[in-house]
């Protein structure tokens, strides 16, 4: 509870928080709770009273978008991404289990930043139902994506190895590639003077000499490799999607490949029964679940 605590003190600003702007923090939205002291009032009773010592009693999540995003969108479609973020959480996690969505507006790029605990529907304290591996967390990132792709925003390529580069440093060095020229004068080709003595002197081979030259031309194009990297990194980005898109359409056809030849009637009533079969599905998950839980109760 201390390290919830603690992070909530940072969402609330309520200790010094550097990379804040406190010009801007007054701008900040809070949703579901207006401190640090009223969020944790309403996990206590939130939580279960009997659960592990080692139990997860909140999840933080981040969500935003690209920070040239910001930069273009209107307020409004600002307002429909907070929104959207939050019924995407409360879909996940339940409204009731939502502790605090707070709008941040006083950092770089703003963001939703929200504490949510997981309760499971039967009671349980269990973030593994929520966040499971690698390949749930996954597909949050897609079904987020989804979301928010109406307000003209799309998903990351999927299993990508990129790294983060900022907007600022990937321009600076395009600059200053351009500008960059390495020029070498007949002096710099001599030989230079290592050690002198009184009647003798020591100076540099030619070894030397090329070393210091090739060290000399490495360090004045040093931007114009960090562009070529990143060019680099562009195109595999690039070879990346087109992968990605041929797998999804293949994964397309596939998906189709079990309606060929019906017709559209007999395609609608066939999702139709699916719906019908899913339904029932949920219906009966839901009460086996509370038969157990009461059962337990019982116990």
């Amino acid at each position: 509870m201390a390290n919830v605590t603690a992070s909530l003190n940072h969402c609330y600003r309520e200790r010094e928080t550097m990379n804040a702007d406190a010009e801007r923090t007054p701008e900040n939205e809070h949703r579901a709770a207006e401190s640090t002291a009223e969020a944790t009032t309403k996990l206590k009773a939130i939580l279960p009273s009997k659960r592990r010592k080692d139990a997860v009693l909140a999840i933080e999540y981040v969500l935003t978008a690209s920070p040239e995003w910001w930069v273009t969108a209107s307020g409004a479609e600002q307002q429909q991404f907070f929104d959207a973020s939050e019924k995407w959480l409360a879909d996940k996690y339940g409204q009731q289990n939502i502790i605090t969505a707070t709008i941040h507006r006083d950092e770089t790029s703003p963001h939703l930043s929200a504490f949510v605990a997981p309760v499971t529907q039967d009671g349980r304290l269990s973030a593994k139902d929520f966040i499971g591996n690698k390949s749930k967390m996954s597909k949050d990132q897609t079904s987020f994506a989804c979301v928010v792709q109406h307000l003209g925003l799309e998903r990351g390529i999927e299993g990508s190895k990129a790294t983060h580069q900022s907007i600022k440093k990937h321009y600076a060095a395009i600059q200053k590639s351009e500008e960059q020229v390495v020029i070498v004068s007949p002096e710099s080709v001599e030989p230079k003077v290592l050690k002198k003595g009184v009647f003798s002197k020591t100076v540099e081979s030619s070894a030397h000499v090329a070393s210091r030259l090739t060290e000399a031309v490495k360090d004045g194009y040093q931007e114009v490799v960090a562009n070529a990297s990143v060019a680099l990194q562009d195109r595999k980005r690039l070879a990346d999607l087109t992968m990605t898109m041929e797998n999804q359409r293949n994964e397309l056809k596939r998906a189709h490949s079990p309606f060929q030849g019906l017709t559209k009637n007999q395609i609608r009533n066939l999702l139709e029964q699916a719906e019908a079969l899913k339904k029932e599905n949920e219906i009966s998950k839901s009460q086996s679940v509370s038969k157990r839980f009461r059962e337990g109760n019982e116990l």
